[in-house]
């Protein structure tokens, strides 16, 4: 203890880069200030109050919803034709499905189910008057929930489209009506192969609609507002020594103190490593599952005007293009994370390494310790 208490002078003049405890103290804090410096430029954060969420929160305004928003003002035909083959098509073609073995599914497609009982005349018959009721709601669009709601143009050729499923369909199941029984399962398959393509194309209308959620960037919003709000405090307004110390001007009795078990900037470096799992699984898959729905919600959109000849308008197409650069601007942040991801910060033992450093900075201190 006397030697130790008559070596201090003497480490008091050694200078700090022939320190072997105050280099390892200064890698480590090159380390965390890589990190940070990293993950704010990955995230375009650069300062305190910048209310910023990659590609679709710029200064508060949330660009995504707005998007959507105006797509939606200018394309009001997806939450009609919606309505209507949600509340007034599928109702009156539940006996037709019934027939054909079909069944919808959750996300809008259709698969073939298991019949539970053999075809009778009453279940034909049933089916061939909901078809009716379907042609006659068609030929009174005025009086027809949804479809009296759209465009004149759009309508006629959604009518058009519609009608032609339904008088395919009419025609194929008084086949089925008029059959032997040993010929029925090669008639009720071409009638699938007629139905099928035109309903499948309606039912994705109700995707495009359900786009129209002011909470569909929600989860990534929240995982990226937790790690930003982390990250602006440690940067600019409760910032641990780690990110400050530089070229060795590093006091070992301050790092002691500090990174302790206990210590002030000890519990801020724990609570940010916190934030690993976010970075390592969270954030990416709430990005896949974002850009994965706008990407299905762009395709099937551009798929349906396509496929029914619809005229897109010039607000239409400016929204689309705003869409294409957030879902482009999306696609971009998965690698950035991944690298972020190899940051030594970010190991399991950097925190172990630091206490290693103030165990042995204990020992530099003189008393009983």
């Amino acid at each position: 203890e006397k030697r130790l208490t008559q070596f201090m002078p003497a480490f008091e003049i050694i200078p700090n880069t022939r320190i072997p405890l105050v280099r390892a103290v200064q890698a480590l804090a090159s380390e965390a200030q890589s990190f940070l410096k990293q993950s704010l430029d990955s995230l375009g954060i650069s300062s305190a109050s910048d209310s910023t969420v990659p590609c679709v929160l710029h200064d508060g305004k949330r660009a995504l919803d707005r998007a959507l928003h105006d797509l939606h003002s200018s394309e009001r035909i997806w939450k009609h034709l919606a309505n209507y083959i949600q509340l007034v098509l599928s109702p009156h073609l539940k006996s037709v499905l019934n027939i054909l073995r079909l069944n919808i599914t959750v996300d809008y497609d259709i698969e073939s189910i298991t019949a539970e009982e053999d075809l009778t005349d009453t279940m034909v018959d049933q089916a061939l008057f909901d078809l009716d009721l379907i042609e006659n709601g068609l030929n009174r669009p005025f009086n027809t929930y949804g479809i009296r709601s759209i465009e004149f143009a759009e309508r006629n050729k959604i009518i058009e489209r519609i009608l032609s499923m339904i008088l395919s369909t009419r025609k194929c199941i008084l086949r089925v009506k008029d059959s032997e029984k040993e010929e029925m399962e090669g008639i009720l398959s071409e009638c699938v192969q007629e139905f099928t393509p035109t309903y499948k194309l309606l039912q994705t209308t109700r995707l495009i609609a359900s786009s129209h959620d002011p909470n569909i960037s929600t989860e990534y919003e929240d995982l990226s507002s937790k790690l930003i709000t982390c990250l602006q405090r440690l940067k600019w307004t409760q910032t641990p020594k780690v990110f400050e110390w530089h070229d060795f001007d590093i006091s070992v009795k301050q790092f002691e103190t500090l990174y302790k078990e206990g210590g002030k900037d000890n519990q801020e470096i724990v609570d940010l490593l916190k934030m690993r799992k976010i970075i390592h699984v969270d954030l990416i898959e709430a990005i896949a599952s974002l850009s994965s729905r706008v990407e299905s919600i762009l395709s099937t959109r551009d798929s349906f005007m396509h496929e029914m000849d619809l005229p897109i308008s010039d607000h239409a197409n400016a929204s689309i293009s705003q869409i294409g650069e957030i879902q482009e601007c999306l696609q971009q942040l998965p690698p950035k994370l991944l690298t972020l991801r190899k940051n030594s910060f970010l190991r399991a033992e950097w925190m172990s390494r630091v206490q290693r450093q103030v165990a042995i900075a204990q020992s530099y201190s003189p008393g009983t310790q």
